[in-house]
């Protein structure tokens, strides 16, 4: 979403796979030895403090019950 008067964006929406757990690492990752083991919301944290994007919002596909509103403190 970009801000108003800017090409900066005001927030980051990520939508996942419905199957994915927000707060659990995958188990194939976390026995894998190549990928970083994080969940997808400390990815997506990440991924906000990197691009220095305060507020994000991370969903599954295909359901809209369950989402999460993430805010980077700092960014």
């Amino acid at each position: 979403m970009p801000e108003p008067d800017s090409d900066s964006p005001l927030m980051l929406v990520q939508i996942i796979s419905p199957d994915t757990d927000l707060d659990a690492v995958a188990p194939l990752i976390a026995k894998s030895g190549t990928s970083w083991h994080a969940s997808p919301q400390a990815k997506f944290e990440r991924l906000l403090r990197e691009t220095q994007i305060p507020i994000g919002l991370l969903c599954k596909r295909f359901n809209h019950h369950e989402f999460l509103m993430v805010w980077c403190i700092g960014c």
